[in-house]
């Protein structure tokens, strides 16, 4: 991630104030810094076909001990030296690149300096970390050593951010996925750019309709891409000291736009209805990318659908999340990360085990002497175990139909 020093600030400062924000209503092919994907979901593919991309899968299993047991990942990011991983009953955990434990960092209390609130984490300075308070962040060093404590600039006083990316010292970056309640007025954006130094502000992802919870920033080698929320088609990301859309996603016939896109500030679901009984689709998420693919998942017929796009041919493979796929073992879960052009994603160790026992753990597009690698490594997970990393190199060719 590029650091700005003190001579880029004004460039910043001044692109921040030309960033516009971007809806289905303004997008246009002469936009040289959007890419548009042509998409129809109709055309699903078998998950033979995904395996086909598949150069080779490393298994990395996580330390279990008594001080770090956890249930599933929420969110990865890599360093250097630490796998940085956010868990289901929000704590944060780092691994070194081997799998072992390292340290956590979880609700402590409300002393000084104690964490008593944690949302959620991205990337420090030299390897460290941030971890997000309530309207604040923690600092540490790589070794989980505490920094400081830095207050968050909001846009206002009701602005409760619940993800967060801190770009560096100057720009900053949260999100949010509450909308406005009875006694709060509507968040009519879910994404704020905030200059700390100026506290000028921009916001994006216009809001229209209850978004849900999930991870905003994804990891995408040194850059990182954003997922939009409900009713936009737009994958941001921050490339040349702006935050832009990269990716408009195009379902053509079967895309919501956002003035049919029902309005409801409090629930999801009336979208998600829509979606399903009107055949569209709807909620793309999970935006990971790296040299040669782009990848996210989306809601249509009410199931999520996974879709691998190559950059340079601009063909896809569309795989679904049905129950005989997740049974797969390279398709069990979305990825969270790419690092070193590499997709990770996270298996729970008792999926590993069941797979084991009823042999249905299919490595057969990989070399032999391969296979037996992978199974051998994997028959020493335990059921108790942490969940296991799934790492993925895909081959750097052209895929073609």
């Amino acid at each position: 991630m590029k650091r700005f020093n003190h001579a880029l600030m004004l460039l910043v400062l001044l692109s921040i104030m030309n960033i516009k924000c971007t809806s289905e209503k303004t997008i246009s092919s002469e936009n040289t810094e959007l890419k548009i994907l042509h998409i129809d979901p109709t055309k699903i593919n078998s998950a033979d076909d995904f395996k086909k991309i598949v150069a080779d899968i490393e298994f990395m299993p996580l330390e279990t001990n008594n001080c770090n047991s956890f249930d599933w990942v929420r969110k990865l990011w890599v360093s250097d030296s630490n796998f940085f991983i956010l868990t289901g009953s929000q704590e944060v955990l780092s691994y070194n690149l081997m799998g072992k434990f390292r340290f956590r960092k979880g609700k402590e209390g409300k002393g000084k300096n104690e964490i008593h609130w944690l949302k959620d984490f991205c990337p420090g300075k030299d390897g460290g970390i941030n971890i997000l308070g309530y309207k604040e962040y923690y600092q540490f060093d790589r070794n989980g050593n505490f920094i400081s404590v830095q207050p968050l600039i909001l846009p206002y006083e009701n602005y409760n951010p619940g993800q967060f990316h801190i770009i560096n010292d100057t720009i900053h970056l949260s999100s949010t996925s509450t909308t406005g309640k009875k006694d709060k007025p509507i968040e009519e954006y879910s994404l704020c750019l905030m200059n700390q130094f100026t506290k000028n502000h921009r916001m994006f992802l216009r809001r229209y309709t209850c978004n849900v919870s999930d991870n905003t920033f994804f990891q995408c080698n040194e850059d990182f891409l954003i997922a939009p929320v409900i009713g936009i088609d737009s994958i941001y990301r921050w490339a040349d000291n702006h935050l832009v859309p990269f990716y408009y996603v195009d379902f053509g016939n079967y895309k919501i736009t956002s003035d049919e896109l029902p309005v409801d500030q409090s629930d999801p679901q009336p979208a998600f209805n829509y979606a399903q009984e009107n055949n569209k689709c709807l909620h793309i998420s999970t935006t990971l990318m790296n040299d040669d693919w782009l990848t996210f998942t989306y809601l249509f017929h009410n199931y999520y659908y996974r879709i691998m796009y190559n950059h340079a041919s601009k063909n896809y493979i569309i795989i679904e999340y049905n129950k005989k796929n997740t049974q797969d073992i390279v398709f069990m879960t979305s990825p969270l990360a790419v690092y070193e052009n590499k997709f990770i994603s996270s298996i729970p160790a008792y999926r590993i085990c069941d797979l084991l026992k009823s042999n249905s753990i299919d490595l057969s597009f990989l070399p032999e002497k391969r296979r037996h690698e992978l199974i051998d490594k994997l028959k020493n997970v335990k059921e108790t175990d942490n969940p296991v990393l799934m790492i993925i190199t895909t081959k750097d060719q052209t895929y073609e139909k």
